[in-house]
């Protein structure tokens, strides 16, 4: 991740020199592991029937598919809020007997989306996105900011990236570990990334008082 904010630091040639190694070790693990070479041919076979339309046979992206696709369905019945647990379980049976969805998403307990920003979608509606929108973008643009500043904001922009990442398939932030966890460290790295501005700011007033 750090080449994708300073890969005119480091240069194009290492960047590739470092993706060729990384490469060739998926190659070797690939041909040398059936259980990976399983993993990829299930993958694969799962882009494929999403891809062909046939999502109902795809046993894990089509499912979030639907589980997804319900969750929209959730926010046009109730935009500013969302639904309840017992609600969007209802919505979801609804669905199946329409044929929108299949029976195991119909069965999901309380239609977990499988998704924190699906998830906010369908039992948060628009309060839920703008909510998490405070979680994950705003500290994510302003460790960004400070990253030539600040190595903990440089930390905090990973971090915090990272996060949103597991996100995309995951409702990581409604597990208490996690969520505690995650607090802690944005307070932490808040706190350090402060600090660390200000005898930034306070060297660089001091060099230039001293040039004038």
């Amino acid at each position: 991740m750090y080449s994708i904010f300073e890969y005119k630091k480091i240069g194009l040639r290492k960047i590739l020199v470092v993706t060729a190694a990384c490469l060739s070790t998926l190659l070797v693990i690939y041909n040398n592991s059936p259980a990976f070479q399983d993993r990829v041919s299930f993958t694969v076979q799962e882009t494929n029937s999403v891809l062909g339309g046939n999502i109902s046979s795809s046993e894990s992206a089509g499912g979030r598919l639907m589980l997804w696709r319900a969750s929209i369905e959730a926010l046009k019945l109730s935009p500013i809020i969302g639904l309840t647990y017992a609600e969007r379980e209802d919505l979801n049976k609804e669905l199946y007997e329409k044929g929108i969805i299949n029976d195991w998403t119909a069965n999901v307990k309380r239609g977990h989306a499988h998704s924190q920003y699906f998830e906010q979608i369908a039992s948060g509606g628009i309060l839920g996105i703008v909510a998490l929108c405070f979680m994950l973008i705003v500290p994510l643009l302003y460790f960004f900011h400070y990253r030539r500043k600040s190595n903990a904001a440089y930390v905090g922009t990973f971090f915090v990236l990272s996060i949103s990442i597991c996100c995309l398939t995951e409702v990581a932030l409604q597990q208490n570990l996690i969520s505690t966890f995650y607090g802690f460290m944005l307070a932490l790295l808040f706190a350090v990334t402060q600090q660390e501005v200000k005898e930034y700011n306070e060297v660089n007033n001091g060099q230039l008082c001293s040039k004038g």
